[in-house]
């Protein structure tokens, strides 16, 4: 979460126009089953914080298997407590702070490099079962004009995009993308909250919606793509260099919807200092259908808008649970349903629907909306303050952690729990960050989403096209044209895949070239659009066909 204004940068405007080269028809998506397919899991298995934040005392990522995003968070912030672009070694010890929050001078090491190692190796085994192909994207950040040091510098330098891609299996070129940010600023090592709950958080989103696929037998008909930006702090400039890099200069492609975590809890269901008269509200920001930039835009927006408030019920109505370390056990997750059945109060109303956001604060989501990508984006309304002059809800001590290091376990547990020494993980919190994985994942996994396709012996064909630099992609440079995340089933129900040896890729690339192989590499002469065709063949002759365009110079326009 970035401060606005105070040079940090500003939002790119690219004018998103109707396609004018649609994609080949494909199969029609399969309705989505039941939400009851996904199982709710908040309880971490980390049961106390370590005083100090010594890596030896939290030696597993994951160690329940369930990609825990209190666990996560908990290491990620004890191991890699600084992540800033510029990091010019890839080999620093693990942790470093002297406390929680707290760095050495003249500081803790630049954990950049990695992290981006750590997350790409815990990714890789998570999204496989699908073809998932983990990529970084590097790119440069210019950095805020900070001085370094300042609390809020974010330094210029070499940082990435981290992805991990399901391909769809009806509409590839669509996709879906649920992020956090990875980069903090120089205020202080840790970010527990902002950023580290965020990507965190991405994580378990991945394992939930990857054990729905496979207990229903389906897979994602659009690709979905789990991230993690860096330079978010700097000034967004990681969401602006995926759309300016991998949108742009592929017209084909199109961002249905897009899922922001920065952070997500730290609200609801969470009680202020585990106070049972004091809950704290969660607020679901969403676009502005009044600020689209086309009428098609406006409309998606306003049916995504309306949708949300059915996908809060459906996630209440499937998620029970109680409070126990609050004196008076309250319910929570009540949905308006069981409300009016049971006679008790809903807790729907305490996720209060906005257009506005914080007035202080802004994230990645603005860059999509500027493109007419719907979006969600919740946060805690603590925070503030909010666009709304009369609202007064937020607590100062929540603000006040932010571009601190009061940004850690400790204070997070005790802000949202009943433990004031915070060494106790509070369950307001990881329940708090379960249902905002819940909640995620089943918007991502509706039929206008990333939908369901059933398994099937069909291949599926994906390719990206990566090159060095930023758009637009100037002639004669280089593209390397990568089928990675094609893949085809042997066995659909076992998840077993056909060696990748055994299935035959075969490419047209636009301008009378043609190729064999799974990643090729190409250049093009002149300065237009180019059809690129990837055709994927598995043992016994079944096809699939991945057409995306390619613009070569100009000032390419996205769809």
């Amino acid at each position: 979460m970035r401060l606005r204004g105070a040079g940090i940068g500003v939002l790119i405007a690219v004018a998103l126009l109707a396609n004018t080269a649609p994609a080949p028809a494909r199969s029609q998506a399969a309705k989505a089953p039941s939400i009851n397919n996904m199982s709710y899991k908040p309880t971490p298995a980390i049961e106390a914080i370590p005083p100090m934040p010594d890596p030896a005392a939290v030696p597993k990522a994951n160690p329940t298997g369930q990609y825990n995003a209190y666990d996560l968070n908990v290491f990620e912030t004890i191991w890699y407590p600084y992540r800033q672009a510029a990091d010019e070694t890839a080999d620093d010890e693990p942790g470093g702070a002297t406390n929680h929050g707290n760095c050495p001078v003249p500081g803790c090491p630049n954990h950049q490099e990695e992290f981006v190692k750590f997350w790409k190796k815990l990714m890789k085994p998570l999204v496989k079962p699908l073809g998932g192909a983990v990529r970084a994207y590097p790119f440069v950040s210019e950095g805020n004009g900070i001085p370094d040091g300042g609390a809020l510098s974010s330094p210029p330098g070499d940082t990435y995009n981290l992805q991990a891609t399901i391909p769809g299996s009806v509409h590839p070129e669509k996709m879906v993308i649920v992020s956090g940010h990875f980069d903090q600023t120089d205020s202080g090592p840790a970010s527990a909250w902002d950023s580290a709950e965020g990507h965190a958080t991405v994580f378990r989103i991945a394992k939930i919606m990857m054990d729905y696929w496979k207990k229903t037998g389906t897979r994602p008909a659009v690709s979905v793509k789990f991230s993690a930006w860096g330079a978010e702090e700097a000034g967004t400039f990681g969401s602006q260099a995926f759309i300016r890099d991998q949108i742009t200069p592929f017209p084909t492609r199109q961002v249905l919807g897009y899922f922001n975590l920065d952070p997500c809890a730290g609200a609801y269901p969470a009680y202020y200092r585990g106070n049972p008269t004091d809950r704290v509200q969660m607020v679901v920001h969403l676009a502005d259908p009044a600020e689209a930039i086309a009428p098609q835009h406006k409309t998606a927006m306003e049916n995504f808008n309306k949708q949300t408030r059915d996908i809060i019920g459906d996630v209440f109505n499937h998620l029970d649970d109680t409070l126990s370390d609050v004196p008076t056990e309250p319910e929570i997750f009540v949905s308006d349903e069981e409300a009016d059945e049971a006679g008790v109060p809903s807790q729907e109303a305490e996720l209060v629907s906005d257009l506005s956001g914080l007035a202080a604060f802004g994230s990645d989501y603005g860059n999509f909306e500027e493109i007419g990508v719907p979006f969600l984006n919740l946060y805690a309304d603590i925070l503030g303050p909010h666009s709304d002059p009369s609202w007064t809800g937020y607590r100062e001590d929540g603000i006040n952690l932010l571009h601190t290091p009061n940004d850690n376990l400790l204070s997070l547990n005790a802000l949202t729990g009943v433990d004031q020494s915070g060494l106790t993980p509070s369950q307001g919190w990881y329940k708090g960050l379960e249902m905002c994985a819940h909640l995620h994942s089943w918007f991502m996994l509706q039929p206008n989403m990333a939908g369901t396709e059933k398994r099937s012996k069909k291949p599926v064909a994906y390719f990206e096209g990566l090159y060095k630099g930023a758009a637009p992609i100037a002639v004669k440079t280089p593209i390397t044209f990568d089928a990675g995340g094609s893949y085809a089933f042997a066995n659909p129900k076992k998840q077993k895949f056909v060696p990748a040896k055994k299935l035959k890729f075969k490419w047209s690339l636009g301008d009378g070239a043609s190729a064999i192989g799974k990643k090729v590499k190409h250049s093009y002469t002149k300065e237009k659009s180019y059809l690129v065709k990837l055709t994927v063949t598995a043992p016994g002759g079944k096809k699939d066909v991945f057409k995306q365009y390619v613009t070569i110079g100009g000032s390419p326009t996205g769809t």
